[in-house]
């Protein structure tokens, strides 16, 4: 059956940087079933999901430069392999569609069903701090993207205002909300910190990706620097919360 989503986008396997992304979490799949024959570690498997994830995220927030996704996708999947401290891959995936209601990358408005759809999900993760900040972002990315349609709006920011008080409530319901004072990875801080600043700061040129090909629309440069920013605010308030792990 179907599943009805303006969300949702199908892969072509013949454009080259969804090749790149498929044949990277291959890969990343097989050295980490040979890495969890040696180390018996089951988290070893969360790295193609990484390498898919972040070349998703990237996808949504640089569209008309595929090499920055197909870059990043292999360093995010190495990282997880070499089990360095990451983000969680469930404030990521939340990120990732903060960015595609914001930037509009699919062209369409998301449908109720999409928005309560991904609020339960953020609501459901919201019993970490990664997972909290990113339900706050999707939040706020719902009635963002409504404010710039200029429709939907009120059910739009109906269902954010479920979302970051659900998460909320799971938040504190799970005794995870950040202690003082924060334990804090400086040097992830200050990386993930100057990206948020440059992607904030630095307007973007104007974007020649089209979002709806049959009437050549293309996606507009002040919600692709909202979606920018977003992420950017979003993933710096996760680290600082001490949300790696």
């Amino acid at each position: 059956m179907q599943i009805r989503t303006h969300l949702g986008r199908h892969f072509d396997f013949r454009i080259p940087s969804n090749f790149w992304m498929a044949a990277v979490v291959g890969l990343t799949g097989i050295a980490a079933f040979v890495m969890w024959l040696q180390e018996d570690d089951w988290s070893i498997f969360l790295a193609p999901a990484a390498a898919f994830l972040y070349w998703a995220l990237a996808r949504e927030i640089d569209p008309d430069h595929p090499w920055t996704a197909m870059t990043i996708s292999p360093v995010a999947g190495a990282w997880v392999l070499f089990q360095r401290p990451t983000l969680s891959l469930f404030a990521v995936a939340m990120l990732m569609i903060a960015a595609r209601i914001v930037v509009g990358t699919t062209g369409r408005r998301p449908l109720l069903t999409d928005l309560l759809a991904n609020g339960a999900f953020a609501v459901a993760i919201g019993y970490t701090i990664a997972g909290w900040v990113g339900a706050l972002s999707l939040a706020l990315a719902m009635v963002i993207g409504a404010k710039v349609r200029d429709d939907g709006q009120r059910n739009a920011s109906f269902v954010a205002a479920g979302v970051a008080l659900g998460a909320t409530v799971v938040l504190t319901l799970s005794g995870a909300s950040p202690t003082w004072p924060l334990d804090m990875d400086t040097t992830a801080l200050i990386v993930v910190g100057g990206l948020a600043l440059a992607l904030a700061l630095r307007e973007p040129a104007l974007p020649v990706t089209e979002v709806d090909a049959s009437h050549g629309s293309l996606i507009e440069q002040s919600r692709l620097h909202a979606g920018r920013t977003l992420i950017g605010v979003g993933g710096f308030a996760m680290t600082l919360l001490g949300s790696l792990a």
